[in-house]
C-alpha cells in the first residue's frame, strides 16, 4: 500500500504516514483557493476546519465551506472512514451562521 501525498510544509499524522483529515481539508481548501480570484482574494469564500460557521450547532465544523458571495453555500464533507453520510446528511440544510 502507498502511502497518500501530503503537503511538503505539514508532517505526516502518524508512523505509517497518513495524514489526519484537518490536515487535508486545509490543503484542498488551499487548492479550492486557487481556482478563482475572487476565492484568493475574499479571505472569507473558502475556509476549513472553522467552529461557529453553522447557525445552529457552536460546536460542529464543516470540512470546507465554499460560501463566496455570488454564489449559494456550498459544504464540502471529507471522510476517511465510515461517519462519512452520517456527518453530510447532519449538514443538510443547515442555515450558515449570520444568513438567513
Amino acid at each position: 500500500m502507498t502511502t497518500p501525498p501530503h503537503p511538503p510544509d505539514s508532517a505526516p499524522a502518524d508512523p505509517a504516514g497518513l495524514m489526519h483529515e484537518q490536515t487535508f481539508n486545509e490543503a484542498l481548501a488551499d487548492a479550492l483557493r486557487q481556482r478563482r480570484r475572487l476565492w484568493r482574494d475574499d479571505h472569507n469564500s473558502v475556509l476549513a476546519e472553522r467552529r461557529r460557521m453553522l447557525a445552529d450547532a457552536a460546536l460542529e465544523r464543516p470540512d470546507i465551506l465554499l460560501a463566496p458571495p455570488d454564489i449559494y453555500p456550498v459544504i464540502i464533507e471529507v471522510e476517511f472512514d465510515e461517519p462519512a453520510f452520517a456527518d453530510a446528511r447532519r449538514k443538510l440544510g443547515r442555515l450558515i451562521a449570520g444568513t438567513t
